[in-house]
Order: C-alpha cells, then structure tokens, then sequence
C-alpha cells in the first residue's frame, strides 16, 4: 500500500516538472522575434497618365502583386494581413520605355504594429510597357431578337455613330469592328435605348483589353408594318416571227414590302418596267424585271430588279382532215351533204399543236331554222385556245334539206301489215351527218 502511494506522488511529481518545462519553452518563444513572409499584396499604379501623354501605355493582364517579409513578435507578426499594407508604383517619375521595365515601389501605408519590414528601401517590380494608340471606328448593330412576325426592323439609327478605341497597340490592332448590342424582343413598335458598345476581332471576339469611348450610344430602331404583293409583268414589242410567249417566270413572283399603313393598304402588286420582246430570242432569254416602286414605299430586300426567264415556244403548222358534221336539223326532216371530208391547216406553238386531237376541234355546219331545199351553208371551225386556223379546204358547203319518208311494211301471211306496238308504221329517213 505505502509502495502504491510512492508511485503515485513519483508520477505527478513529473507531470508537474514537464508542464513547467514547457512553460519555460513557451514564454522564451513568445519573448522570440520571429519572420514572417505576407504575398500578394496589391501594388498601385499611380500617374499612369503621364505615361500615357508619352505615347506609352501598361500593357493589359499584368498582376500587380508583391511580397514583404517582416519581423516581430508572434502575438503581432501573425496577425497582420496583406491589405493593411498600401504600397505603390510610380510609372510617371521615370522614363519608360516599349517592352520590359524594373521600377521601384514604396511602401506608404504599414500595419499600426510592432513589427519590421526586411526589404523595406529595396523593392522593384517588373513592368510590362506597350505604344498607346488611338483608332475611330464608326459603330456597326447588331442585333439579339427580331421584330414581331409581319413588321420590318429598318437600319438603326446610332448616336454618336464613331467612337474611339485605345490602350495597348497589340490588342487595338486586333479590333475589326465596334458593334452596339441592340435587344429586341417581338417587337411591333420604334425602339429607343442606350446601348453598350464591344470591340470585337475578325473571329468575333470580343476584346475586353482596350478602351471605348463612349462606352454606351444612343439607338433608336423604327419598326414599320410589313405586306407581301405580287408582281405586275409588263411587255412591250413583238417576238421575232416564229417564236411564241410561253410564259415569264422570276426568281421569286412576291416581293415584301414596307411604308406608311395607309400607303399599304392601296398597293396589291408592284409594276415592272415593261420587258422588250423584240430582243427576245431562245439563246438571250434571262431579262431583269426592274420594279417600280411607288413614292413612299421601301423594298424590304432593297433589290430594285429581279431575274427572270422568258420561256419561248416556236411557232408550227400542222394539216387534220376532219368530218364535217350536221347540226340543228329541223325534226322530221333530213339532210345530205355533197362533201362531208374537210382539210384543215393551224398553227400555234409546237407544244400545243403536237398535242391537239381532232376531238379537240369542233367541224360543223348550222342548219338551225333551215325548210325543205337547197343550201350554200358555212362550215364552222371552233379550235381551242392558242391555235389558230391558217385556212380549210371547203369554206361552205352544199346542203339538200328534203322531208323524211315513211313506209308501210307488207302485210304477214294472215293478212294484215306491220306496226308498232302502237299500231303506228315505221318510217325510214336517212342519215343526217358521216
């Protein structure tokens, strides 16, 4: 038992003599100067337009960023941060030139603290320096979003429509353009806002590294009702002998067009200046339909012509034999003709008149309201539409009109005569047309 006890008061005797040892380590380090290495802290550039009046320029993406080491007592070193420091570069005190420069910083501004700088008096950074140039560009739209279905947007109006880009020559050469972003959303009426400017490359880049100035423009977009009309194809002259009009087909037969809603309404088609025939031929047969645009009206595609094909046909003649047929005979009468066979030349274009049949034209001659005797009648030629007749072998024909003749049929074996089931005879009359 008293062994036990022994131990115990053995043990704490150096717990005791540990923790005083450890006492003693810590307070000598607390009593210790110690360094410290803060990074990134911020370096401001002062007077850069003095470098600037030089003709130079800090080249864009640089990090202005440096580090201190400083000295002191634990309880203070680590506490301090990197944003308690101001420190600065001045680009104006010294001559600068194009490409890589080493300037001094100072430090103007340190922690309210019990500590020291080590590279306090000898600190310098690299600087980048490029040529400041200057390029106006005039300002060009575009557009995020359309008008409303059935209206026009018209070019918009810019304001100020030049602007002037600058900073570093490597990234201004590479501007090709300067664009306003003008929003628009299904809209049916004028559009005015402020709209910010992008300097953009070949590709469409954006190029964030130069300065615009101005950074914003006016715009102002009218929005004008919209209609679709067709064309109006005027001629003139005649095509040489031979050929004949098929048809005039354009590239496109409806145009689009905008103005004043009252002007729109009045207008269903668009003339064209009247095509000249007489030049037509089948190797020279692609015209341009110029439009004539009535006063206050604009074309939404601003073509003022259109292509167009004159499609010819060549003119032929053909011969048809055809029969020529008795109309309108006078009931209980009979007509004969002295020649039924009729010649018939036309002529029209190839396309149709290889296609007509002779059921296609109608041969005939009218004995409406015509007694018993004899006739000189015309013989009518109805022919369809785009062939022409040249001219028929028979103009008029001969006609004996005479009444039908009815027979008894003799009588059968018991007596009496044939009839009908009416008891009426039959009567014989003879054909009225071939």
């Amino acid at each position: 038992m008293v062994k036990k006890s022994r131990q115990q008061l053995i043990i704490k005797i150096c717990c005791f003599i540990a923790a005083f040892v450890l006492w003693l380590y810590t307070s000598n380090d607390e009593a210790t100067s110690k360094t410290y290495k803060i990074s990134n802290i911020a370096v401001e550039i002062v007077n850069e337009d003095v470098l600037t009046q030089s003709g130079l320029t800090l080249s864009p993406n640089q990090n202005f960023t440096t580090s201190l080491k400083i000295t002191g007592m634990p309880s203070e070193l680590y506490s301090v941060k990197a944003d308690e420091f101001k420190i600065t570069a001045d680009v104006g005190a010294y001559a600068l030139k194009k490409g890589s420069n080493r300037i001094p910083i100072n430090i103007v501004k340190r922690p309210n603290k019990n500590i020291n700088i080590i590279n306090d008096g000898s600190m310098w950074m690299t600087i980048q320096v490029d040529d400041y140039v200057e390029k106006s560009f005039q300002v060009k739209s575009r557009f995020n979003g359309d008008s409303k279905n059935g209206f026009y947007k018209e070019p918009p109006i810019i304001t100020p429509d030049n602007v002037v880009v600058s900073g570093a020559k490597q990234y201004v050469d590479k501007v090709d353009g300067v664009f306003a972003e003008i929003k628009i959303d299904n809209s049916d009426k004028n559009i005015n806002m402020l709209a910010p400017l992008k300097a953009l490359d070949k590709t469409g880049r954006e190029i964030p590294e130069v300065q615009i100035s101005p950074k914003f423009v006016d715009v102002v977009v009218p929005i004008q009702k919209t209609k679709q009309v067709g064309l109006n194809i005027k001629t003139k002259g005649k095509l040489k002998s031979g050929l004949t009009l098929k048809a005039i087909k354009p590239k496109y037969d409806k145009v689009v067009i905008t103005g004043d809603p009252k002007d729109l309404v009045a207008i269903e088609k668009i003339d064209t200046e009247p095509i000249d025939l007489s030049h037509i031929t089948p190797d020279k047969s692609y015209v341009k339909l110029n439009l004539i645009i009535p006063s206050g009206i604009k074309l939404i595609k601003e073509e003022q012509s259109i292509s167009a094909q004159v499609v010819l046909d060549t003119t032929t003649e053909k011969n048809i034999g055809l029969k020529i047929e008795v109309k309108n005979v006078k009931k209980g009468f009979i007509a004969k003709l002295d020649n039924y066979n009729l010649s018939l030349k036309i002529s029209g274009t190839k396309t149709l008149v290889d296609s007509i049949k002779n059921s296609d034209i109608q041969c005939f001659v009218n004995l409406e309201s015509l007694e018993e005797g004899e006739y000189t009648i015309p013989v009518n030629i109805k022919l369809p539409s785009g062939i022409n007749k040249v001219s028929q072998s028979i103009e008029f024909a001969k006609v004996v009109i005479s009444k039908e003749v009815t027979t008894s049929k003799p009588e059968d074996g018991n007596g009496n005569s044939n009839t009908n089931s009416n008891g009426e005879g039959t009567t014989n009359t003879k054909p009225t047309s071939n």
